[in-house]
C-alpha cells in the first residue's frame, strides 16, 4: 500500500522568524564584548610598538656606539602635510655621526579617530620628560633610582598601559585599570 501524504516537509515562516530573532539577540549581546576586546588589542598594539622602538633605539646605541634618544612631543597639536592631526608623537634620534637610515619612523598617537592616546612621559624624578637617552652600553644615559614611565591610555575603555624603562635598560609593560596610575 502506497502512502500518499501530501504534507510538505520544512519550516514554517513563524519558526524561521523565531530562529532569526534568537540569532539576532545572541549577536547583539556579543557586540559590546567585541568592541572592548578590539580597544584592548589596539592599546596593547600601541604599547608593543613603543617597546619595539625603545628597544631599537637601545640596540642602535650599542651597535653604533653612540647616544640614541627617543623624543616625545605631548600636548602639542601636530598637523601632518596630509592634514591629519595628532595629539602626541615620539621619534628615535641619534647623536651626530650615526647612520640615520636604520632609525624607525616617527610614531603619531591621539588622532581624533584613534582609540589610544599618549598621556604622559615622566622621568625617574617624577618630572615631565621630553626624551629618554640610551648610552653605548644600552643603559639609560641619565640613571635615576626610579624608572622612566610612559603612559598610554585607551580612549574607549580607560585602560592604561604603563611602559617602564629602568636605568639598566630593561623595558617592561604593565596593564593598569582605572583609577590606578602608572
Amino acid at each position: 500500500m502506497i502512502n500518499h501524504d501530501n504534507r510538505q516537509k520544512g519550516m514554517t515562516l513563524l519558526e524561521l522568524m523565531v530562529v532569526v530573532a534568537i540569532g539576532s539577540i545572541v549577536v547583539m549581546m556579543a557586540i559590546p564584548s567585541f568592541s572592548k576586546m578590539n580597544a584592548h588589542l589596539n592599546l596593547k598594539g600601541a604599547g608593543q610598538t613603543m617597546v619595539m622602538d625603545l628597544r631599537r633605539a637601545q640596540s642602535l646605541a650599542v651597535r653604533q656606539n653612540s647616544l640614541h634618544q627617543v623624543d616625545f612631543t605631548l600636548d602639542t597639536p601636530i598637523t601632518l602635510p596630509d592634514g591629519s592631526q595628532y595629539d602626541a608623537m615620539y621619534q628615535v634620534n641619534c647623536a651626530a655621526g650615526c647612520a640615520t637610515d636604520s632609525l624607525p619612523p616617527a610614531r603619531y598617537l591621539g588622532a581624533p579617530s584613534s582609540t589610544v592616546s599618549l598621556v604622559s612621559s615622566v622621568d625617574g624624578a617624577g618630572d615631565d620628560a621630553a626624551s629618554i637617552s640610551f648610552a653605548s652600553n644600552g643603559y639609560v644615559s641619565v640613571p635615576t633610582a626610579t624608572p622612566f614611565r610612559i603612559t598610554i591610555r585607551s580612549t574607549q575603555t580607560g585602560e592604561t598601559l604603563c611602559v617602564q624603562v629602568f636605568r639598566t635598560g630593561r623595558i617592561s609593560t604593565s596593564l593598569i585599570t582605572p583609577p590606578a596610575v602608572c
